[in-house]
C-alpha cells in the first residue's frame, strides 16, 4: 500500500465555514476535494483553469473568449447578408417547388 502524506492549510475562518457549507451540501469531504485537485494535476500536469491561481486566471471570461475567437480569425464568415436568404429561398423553391 502507498504511504500517505498530510497537508495542513491555514484559511480565514469565514472562508473555511462558507467552503465547508458548500462541501456539505454536495456531500463531499475536504479530503475528497483536495485529492480530486491533486489527481487532476497529476493527470493533466496543469492547475485546473477554474482556480484563481491558474495561469491566465486574471483574464476575464470575455478576454478568454476573445482570444479563442482571435485564433479563428482567418475562418470568419462575412456578415450575414439578405442576399443569402434570397439565395436559400431560391434553392429551396428549385428543390421542393412542386411540394410547396
Amino acid at each position: 500500500m502507498d504511504s500517505t502524506a498530510t497537508i495542513n492549510v491555514r484559511l480565514p475562518e469565514k472562508l473555511k465555514q462558507s467552503g465547508s457549507r458548500v462541501l456539505e451540501r454536495n456531500n463531499v469531504s475536504p479530503t475528497e476535494i483536495v485529492r480530486s485537485v491533486y489527481r487532476y494535476m497529476d493527470r493533466n500536469q496543469a492547475i485546473p483553469e477554474c482556480l484563481d491561481v491558474a495561469p491566465g486566471a486574471t483574464e476575464s471570461v470575455y478576454e478568454k473568449r476573445r482570444a479563442l475567437l482571435h485564433q479563428f480569425d482567418s475562418a470568419t464568415v462575412e456578415p450575414y447578408d439578405i442576399s443569402c436568404k434570397v439565395e436559400r429561398v431560391q434553392r429551396i423553391e428549385e428543390k421542393y417547388g412542386d411540394l410547396l
